[in-house]
């Protein structure tokens, strides 16, 4: 019989912009709070606004 050195991941991992957070309050909390620092320097209603405020509605 073949080996199977094949290692599955599993369980509920969350990505934002494509990285990998850790899926526990304080790292869903920094996010956030980078998000709002990011968005005050940001134009109201530009492109990038309404994107990263659609990111931090979904967390």
């Amino acid at each position: 019989m073949a080996k199977n050195n094949k290692t599955v991941k599993r369980g509920v991992y969350l990505y934002i912009d494509g990285k990998e957070i850790k899926n526990d309050i304080n790292s869903i909390d920094l996010e956030m709070k980078r998000l709002q620092r990011d968005i005050k320097e940001m134009t109201r209603g530009s492109e990038e606004y309404n994107r990263t405020m659609a990111k931090i509605q979904h967390l």
